[in-house]
């Protein structure tokens, strides 16, 4: 049993709202006769009570003013609640604003040595984590430039790079990390996942309901304030976002076909019959354990050890009985295991085919691909065998254990697609919306999987993206940039008129080197829908690696 680090106890912050009195000419007369300012007070947040434990990761997801910025200032100490409790155990590093705790007249320097000590970091040990901070927030040109003359983008990767470099127990992050470029943002989310790997607790506040599911345990939904929901994250995460689409039977359909493509299956909150085996399987979810038959052991933070063979069953994503698939494996390797000298390897077969192993050279993360053949995938379910040479003692603890386990999936072999086609909606990873006449809105930050197929390593492939941008972008801009990235490439551009859009870049094949490439975008569009309460970035017809 795990330590509870934060404990909410019936948490209610109440406010005060004013109604200024009218000042148009015309209206004068109201004032001079008496009319006096309304003031009346409104819960933002009311009987709200959880715990956390040390290690876990917990997404908050509600619509825009259900509470949770105000939940997150209560964990902080930046703000009292009116009623209730909450009590945190270790050092707390806050992400909350963009720009919060800034002076803009004091240089990036200085504000690091500032905001450090606010989060109980002595001077000198400040002034030591200097240089790792200026390089993670990529501001070696301008650190000695005022606060005041940043870009937005800067200014959040500055405060990402202060939170995450004093060595938190705990890390408030609410959604500030839609601001910066692809590169930086799969930066911000890759220091976020080893921060939990290590133990880190950390709660994360996001309208992206798939990066929630990736990174969180379990998530926590406000709906007016009041605690609607919390459990494991692929059900809660499923039953928002059929709500957010406005929670009828239509919604609710739309969302447990996208969950069905997602994950292979429908989680159990969107079932009406009884679901199969998952092609992508979070290996902690409790609901799939039939699906871990042999070495894996206890949950422990989303993750779980592994001894050195262990054996999974995952339903065959759509299509891949004619071109196969590929098999991506996400796990962690203790800085204590024995690594032969030469390189690790876990090796893996499918079935009775035994495939390329997936190899690796260091402790820490990673996140490795192969490819499945087609014949091996001619049944509904395909049994997958893995096999490492690591070793791990831990201190207490008898077994021979191996890996850390948190991800298993099977990703459909497409290097190209119409991204409304909904049998390739599992691999639009992250910030696309349903489909809406064949095409897909974005949020600011998307990111899709593309297959990179035969010579691909060698020769590269051409990347392309079409897409439309709606006039609503160019309101507060003449200009919207659009960034991409993908193992190491980067590329921006820049379009000046809205319509169709057609992005084509060459990516050289030492980008390419995986079976499945993930590319994320990032566009600083913002627009804004009547009746919509979600942010929007484009709206994407087609992506292909050709």
């Amino acid at each position: 049993m795990r330590p509870t680090v934060i404990r909410a106890r019936n948490l209610g912050k109440r406010y005060r709202r004013v109604h200024e009195p009218p000042m148009l000419l015309r209206d004068m007369a109201t004032i001079v006769s008496g009319g006096r300012r309304q003031v009346d007070e409104f819960w933002a947040l009311r009987n709200v009570s959880f715990e956390v434990e040390q290690g876990e990761m917990l997404g908050i997801v509600g619509r825009n003013g259900s509470g949770k910025s105000t939940l997150l200032t209560l964990i902080a100490g930046t703000s009292f609640p009116d009623e209730g409790s909450v009590s945190t155990r270790g050092r707390l590093s806050v992400l909350l604003a963009l720009g919060a705790g800034f002076n803009p007249d004091m240089t990036g320097e200085e504000n690091i040595i500032v905001n450090a000590g606010l989060l109980g970091l002595s001077i000198p040990e400040a002034r030591r984590r200097m240089r790792q901070i200026v390089e993670f927030a990529e501001l070696e040109q301008v650190i000695d430039t005022k606060i005041r003359f940043y870009s937005s983008g800067m200014t959040a990767r500055l405060g990402f790079a202060i939170a995450i470099n004093v060595s938190p127990d705990i890390l408030l992050v609410d959604e500030v990390l839609s601001v910066g470029d692809a590169g930086f943002q799969e930066k911000c989310f890759n220091e976020i996942r080893r921060m939990r790997a290590e133990g880190t607790t950390i709660l994360f506040v996001s309208h992206g309901i798939l990066s929630v599911q990736e990174l969180c345990n379990r998530v926590l939904w406000l709906k007016d304030g009041v605690l609607e929901r919390i459990g494991p994250a692929d059900e809660v995460g499923w039953a928002y976002e059929s709500y957010a689409l406005g929670g009828d039977e239509a919604a609710r359909a739309v969302i447990a076909e996208r969950a069905a493509l997602v994950l292979g299956a429908v989680p159990a909150s969107l079932q009406t019959s009884e679901s199969g085996p998952a092609s992508r399987l979070d290996v902690a979810d409790a609901s799939r354990a039939h699906q871990l038959l042999e070495g894996f052991h206890e949950a422990e933070a989303g993750w779980r050890w592994t001894e050195a063979r262990f054996v999974a069953e995952l339903g065959t994503p759509p299509g891949a009985r004619e071109h196969g698939c590929a098999l991506r494996l996400k796990f962690w390797v203790s800085e204590h295991a024995a690594l032969p000298p030469r390189g690790s390897a876990v090796s893996v077969s499918a079935g009775e085919l035994v495939l390329l192993p997936l190899r690796f050279e260091h402790a820490g993360h990673h996140e490795l691909v192969t490819r499945i053949p087609p014949q091996a995938l001619q049944a509904d379910t395909v049994k997958l065998s893995f096999t490492a040479d690591t070793r791990v003692e831990l201190p207490g603890d008898e077994r021979e254990l191996s890996l850390m386990v948190e991800r298993i999936a099977l990703v459909s072999d497409a290097s190209g697609f119409e991204v409304g086609d909904t049998a390739y909606a599992h691999q639009l990873i992250d910030g696309l919306y349903a489909v809406e006449n064949g095409w897909r809105w974005t949020k600011q930050r998307f990111v899709i999987d593309l297959a990179a197929h035969r010579d691909a390593a060698t020769e590269g492939r051409t990347l392309r993206l079409n897409f439309w941008i709606p006039k609503q972008a160019f309101q507060r801009k003449k200009r919207v940039e659009l960034s991409a990235s993908c193992d190491g490439f980067k590329l921006a551009r820049s379009f000046d008129r809205p319509g169709d859009q057609e992005l084509s870049v060459h990516v050289p094949g030492k980008h390419l080197r995986q079976a499945i490439a993930r590319f994320a975008f990032t566009v600083d569009a913002r627009v804004e829908l009547p009746d919509e309460d979600r942010e929007l970035g484009v709206i994407v017809k087609r992506v292909a690696l050709e």
